[in-house]
């Protein structure tokens, strides 16, 4: 099976990308590749560098995950990410955080919701990709 390409939207906090980036290297039997822009990795450049460099990566992804926290809300960063998801025709899986009652209304746009545990994130990515 070949390896999904996995675009990883952090414009929340790094330690939930930390922490899902986590889940899925630790889930046996799950090896993926990463499409997103890692905190350790920042891309420079002008503004529409960076975005230019975000939709490569989305384009280039089979699948596009959200953490649908209700901060994700106010994340003008994710609203545009899902935009050129849906642009590119990426399916979007949303993840709602361990724990959390309420979620963002981005969930409207997810393919897919999924609460935070391995099997259900990996079984919706296989399903995409």
């Amino acid at each position: 099976m070949n390896e999904p390409r996995i675009f990883i939207s952090h414009s929340w906090n790094y330690d939930d990308y930390e922490d899902l980036e986590k889940l899925l290297k630790n889930r046996a039997y799950f090896d993926w590749q990463e499409s997103s822009v890692p905190a350790t990795e920042p891309i420079e450049g002008t503004r529409n560098e960076v975005w230019d460099t975000i939709e490569n990566k989305i384009k280039w992804s089979q699948v596009v995950i959200l953490i649908a926290g209700v901060y994700a809300t106010y994340s003008n960063s994710i609203k545009r990410e899902i935009s050129i998801a849906k642009y590119y025709g990426k399916p979007i899986i949303a993840i709602v955080p361990f724990g959390q009652e309420r979620t963002s209304y981005l969930t409207a746009y997810a393919t897919e919701t999924v609460g935070w545990r391995a099997d259900s994130v990996v079984k919706a990515i296989r399903k995409y990709c």
